[in-house]
């Protein structure tokens, strides 16, 4: 009769251990599916040997245990076996609590990003001016006959300084039906007038940016004037002072190339091997200065000292 309630109790642990080998591994993370798997291999063996036990009868092979020790140690066994079972299923449970905190929290990083794609693309097509209507067309709605509604104004930068929206004169009175008048043209200026304002930047105000500016529109637009000549030296200036030696290199090489008869000329190259050396092309600026001292034999007095004082620095050979 024992031996009957033991094989049936047997049965149980089995099936239990059977359904947890079945239920556990699946779920279990991978770093500790090998750790299960050894502890139900260790199981199994236990369980060959209890079925050894009641089954057959027999002992293990060497064992000279009487029957009572035998009963005794199977108790044993079935009650390591049943609390393997219960801590395997605890782990279980808490690999089963960790696998569902991490979905959970994969799912809202995913959430996040499609938040983020969403308002980003919102953001260029914004930045792009092919942002959607309020309709959601894409096309400017018009009001009831048919024109298109009134503009909301926009943003200027620096309004709040008095900075007004282009095309927009404020001190203009409005005309009837509430347009406002014309703004008056700006007087162009003549070439004159437009490099005397670089050439103010450059002397009394040192902005030196505004004053490359201003000069590359007077040469584009006057190439054939009188002061293009000056025009380029100046144009280089404004890179060398700004240490732009590149680019004052290519503005006086351009200028002394366009005009080699110019009065300006000698300064020009001058200035052209002074941007050289400062790249440290030594050997292309002294071929420049001794061009400058063969072509140029009646340099002005300011030329002539510092073309020896480059020369000096540059190292060159007379």
């Amino acid at each position: 009769m024992m031996s009957s309630r033991k094989a049936v109790w047997i049965k149980r642990v089995v099936m239990a251990t059977a359904f947890v080998s079945m239920t556990a591994i699946p779920s279990v993370q991978a770093q500790n599916s090998q750790d299960l798997i050894n502890r139900l291999q260790r199981m199994q063996n236990e369980l060959t040997t209890l079925q050894r036990y009641v089954y057959q009868g027999k002992p293990s092979r060497g064992a000279t245990t009487p029957n009572v020790s035998v009963g005794a140690s199977s108790n044993a066994a079935m009650a390591r076996l049943s609390n393997r079972i219960i801590q395997l299923e605890g782990e279980i449970r808490r690999l089963t609590g960790a696998n569902e905190e991490l979905n959970h929290k994969v799912s809202q990083l995913q959430t996040r990003l499609d938040k983020m794609s969403t308002d980003l693309e919102f953001r260029l097509k914004t930045l792009e001016g092919g942002g959607p209507s309020a309709d959601g067309t894409g096309q400017v709605p018009l009001v009831s006959d048919g024109t298109p509604p009134p503009q909301t104004p926009l943003n200027v930068p620096g309004a709040d300084r008095g900075v007004k929206p282009f095309g927009v004169n404020p001190s203009l009175p409005p005309k009837s039906g509430g347009q406002v008048a014309a703004v008056p043209p700006v007087l162009k200026e003549t070439p004159e007038q437009q490099y005397d304002r670089a050439h103010g930047l450059i002397v009394k105000k040192r902005d030196f940016a505004a004053a490359e500016r201003v000069l590359t529109d007077f040469i584009d637009a006057n190439r054939k004037h009188r002061l293009a000549p000056n025009a380029h030296y100046w144009l280089g200036r404004t890179y060398f002072v700004r240490s732009n030696f590149e680019q004052a290199a290519i503005a006086f090489a351009e200028g002394f190339q366009r005009y080699p008869k110019s009065k300006k000329a000698p300064a020009t190259l001058l200035n052209l091997g002074m941007s050289l050396s400062r790249l440290g092309k030594n050997r292309e600026a002294c071929t420049t200065y001794s061009r400058l001292a063969k072509n140029f034999r009646k340099m002005g007095s300011s030329v002539k000292r510092r073309l020896a004082s480059e020369r000096k620095r540059s190292k060159c050979r007379r």
